[in-house]
């Protein structure tokens, strides 16, 4: 994956600022808003990823953590 794919965002989406410090950080979260529709997004990054290349459990569970008020 090139920078290029590591920071791009999928339609509709945009940054979200939320979790203070920490996420500012470990983030960028994205949000989408629709309707009645409100989607939670994280652009997965080589700094995101445990030795096996998969999210890491301490990343998901921050992520789980701020969509958890949505």
């Amino acid at each position: 994956m090139n920078a290029e794919q590591e920071t791009a965002v999928s339609e509709g989406f945009e940054p979200f600022r939320i979790g203070g410090n920490f996420m500012a950080v470990n983030g960028p979260l994205y949000i989408r808003r629709a309707e009645a529709d409100t989607r939670l997004g994280l652009r997965v990054q080589a700094r995101h990823v445990n030795p096996m290349d998969n999210l890491h459990g301490g990343m998901m569970a921050s992520f789980c953590d701020m969509l958890l008020p949505l």
